[in-house]
């Protein structure tokens, strides 16, 4: 998989997790989250780059993802990666 492949993922699984949310379906939006954590460890392991990937999420349509994101990187940044 690619970098970009990762990134939809994250998008993705942030995405249906919220959706499960707003359902009252924990058990599937956990599913969601796990996954979104497992593409975030992904990119993470490209080092910069992989995180410098999730960038681009900063302009999804979706708040929930954009939010996301800058969670993410905010933590990787403060915890060193």
């Amino acid at each position: 998989m690619s970098l970009g492949d990762f990134v939809k993922a994250f998008a993705h699984h942030t995405a249906e997790q919220t959706d499960a949310i707003f359902r009252g379906d924990a058990k599937t939006g956990n599913k969601h989250a796990n996954k979104r954590i497992a593409a975030f460890k992904k990119l993470c392991a490209h080092g910069d780059a992989g995180r410098d990937a999730l960038a681009v999420l900063f302009k999804h349509p979706r708040m929930d993802v954009r939010a996301m994101a800058a969670a993410y990187l905010l933590s990787a940044s403060n915890s060193g990666g």
